[in-house]
């Protein structure tokens, strides 16, 4: 039996060129969660390709990556005998054999049928060995009522683990609270002790990241995200899937003190306002993400999160939580035209009258 891990994981065959003239042997792993619900793929595919002397007996050794995510994975390993050029390494045609592996991820780590290629001759190889291994340490957890935590052994977050499951159940059940949500099931929160690990088991750069009930972090003694960002993610995921105005702008409005970096979301949007450089609410209305350079984050996450407030403080908490529900994340001319419809039935004001509303408002923030 063989574990498999979230990341990279490493296999092993062995293989002999049958023929007296150069062989290319190509392996493809990919793996993907069918029911995924990431927003930025299902999976991973991986293509390596490797040069056979005449008669030549190798081990060859490739890598196939598993994202964190709970839930079941399928892992298909392709092999294939390109024709006599590298340079087809993506031409799969010529297939020789192909296996695949279902694995269900839940703590602990997980056991599952061991990896093996059909020992048979073929034309042109023959299939000695082969084996999986991992290329990570396994993962240890803790859990708790809502979530599941994993972290590395020795890391700043094992040390840490008991204070952050306190914390962070209390903090769910805050934000449970405040939208009215009677919170079921249990978040995945993953944490890496920094961006390299990070990158290297996620593909993704940045402190952190959450999905469907998955977060992803960096946690070390000098990086610390607020957790309140991404739980927030978690508990309203179960809402609805709003435009980013209302959902990055309400989950960086619940950060503590209503603060981005070090000071607060009105002040930073004051700030900007006073350089003439804040998104047009047209514009920031129909972004369906915010956080790519396209966006110009550390302008849209204060201005989305100011929005959000004075819209909580003054037309209240339910017509906010109403917007969050009725409202759709798309880019698509139509339904961003449904949307302002929508805003406007459920506050009584078009977003350009809103708009000016707030900024308004903003004019009375003092800054220091």
């Amino acid at each position: 039996m063989n574990n498999f891990c979230w990341g990279l994981n490493k296999f092993k065959i062995k293989a002999k060129n049958n023929t007296s003239k150069i062989q290319y042997l190509s392996t493809f792993v990919h793996s993907f969660y069918p029911e995924s619900k990431r927003f930025f793929g299902t999976g991973s595919g991986i293509y390596d390709a490797f040069k056979f002397e005449p008669g030549e007996e190798k081990t060859i050794e490739g890598e196939y990556f598993i994202s964190p995510e709970h839930g079941i994975c399928n892992i298909k390993i392709v092999v294939s005998n390109m024709f006599d050029n590298p340079e087809t390494v993506f031409d799969r045609t010529n297939k020789i054999t192909e296996k695949m592996f279902t694995v269900k991820f839940a703590p602990p780590n997980q056991k599952v049928n061991e990896f093996r290629m059909p020992k048979r001759n073929l034309d042109k190889f023959k299939f000695l060995s082969e084996e999986l291994k991992l290329s990570l340490p396994p993962l240890k957890f803790k859990e708790t009522e809502h979530f599941i935590f994993y972290y590395f052994p020795g890391t700043q977050a094992e040390k840490d683990i008991n204070v952050i499951a306190e914390e962070r159940e209390k903090i769910l059940n805050k934000i449970a609270r405040m939208v009215n949500i009677n919170f079921k099931g249990k978040i995945f929160v993953f944490f890496y002790p920094d961006a390299k690990s990070k990158r290297k088991i996620t593909k993704h750069q940045g402190m952190g990241l959450s999905y469907s009930n998955t977060i992803v972090e960096i946690y070390n003694l000098r990086a610390k995200m607020d957790p309140n960002h991404e739980i927030t993610h978690s508990v309203t995921a179960l809402l609805g899937d709003p435009p980013a105005l209302f959902d990055e702008g309400f989950a960086t409005y619940n950060q503590k003190d209503h603060k981005f970096g070090n000071s607060h979301i009105d002040v930073i949007a004051r700030k900007y306002k006073m350089k003439n450089m804040l998104w047009k609410i047209e514009d920031i209305f129909s972004f369906t993400d915010i956080g790519s350079p396209e966006t110009k984050a550390l302008i849209a996450y204060p201005e989305a999160a100011s929005m959000v407030k004075y819209i909580i403080e003054n037309y209240g908490m339910d017509k906010f939580l109403k917007l969050f529900k009725t409202l759709k994340r798309s880019d698509k001319p139509e339904q961003i035209e449904i949307n302002k419809k929508e805003f406007k039935n459920i506050t009584g004001r078009d977003i350009f009258t809103f708009e000016k509303e707030w900024l308004n408002y903003l004019d009375k923030i003092k800054i220091k």
